[in-house]
């Protein structure tokens, strides 16, 4: 029988830089997987991309950002506007089904590592990364979802 894998996902939202790492360590993550759209808006501070990928590696933690995880400005925006998070799981869900082709993760790496998706929002429950692990829990079959 296959070993299940862990997909973990955490906002950064409300979390010092200290706090976010201490997380982050206490769950062995050693990928981080930025799925936010504008990883350098005025709101990221300290998660701006440059330097959130400076702090993950001097604690040994692996950065990637990957925009085919992240909504579109537009489903966005209709979400910001209008407040629908129904809507919004359909769009985006829609949206990942269309993208799924162009989009490859591979938890089954040689080097084992423990990844964990990252965005803004501080709770996971209407967060686009519980979309995305959802997602990913449906098509890779034998997933785990921790959200820190």
């Amino acid at each position: 029988m296959d070993e299940k894998k862990e997909v973990y996902t955490i906002g950064f939202a409300k979390k010092s830089a200290e706090d976010l790492i201490n997380k982050l360590k206490s769950h062995n993550i050693t990928k981080i997987l930025d799925i936010r759209l504008s990883p350098n808006s005025q709101q990221a501070g300290y998660a701006k991309q440059d330097t959130l990928e400076y702090i993950l590696r001097l604690n040994g933690i692996k950065y990637e950002h990957n925009t085919l995880l992240a909504p579109t400005k537009e489903i966005l925006e209709h979400y910001r506007k209008g407040g629908d998070w129904e809507k919004y799981e359909i769009n985006f869900n829609l949206l990942l089904e269309y993208r799924k082709s162009s989009f490859k993760i591979n938890l089954d790496d040689k080097e084992n590592e423990r990844i964990c998706l990252l965005c803004t929002e501080s709770e996971h429950n209407k967060c686009h990364r519980r979309l995305v692990a959802e997602y990913l829990a449906k098509q890779l079959k034998n997933i785990t979802i921790i959200h820190i």
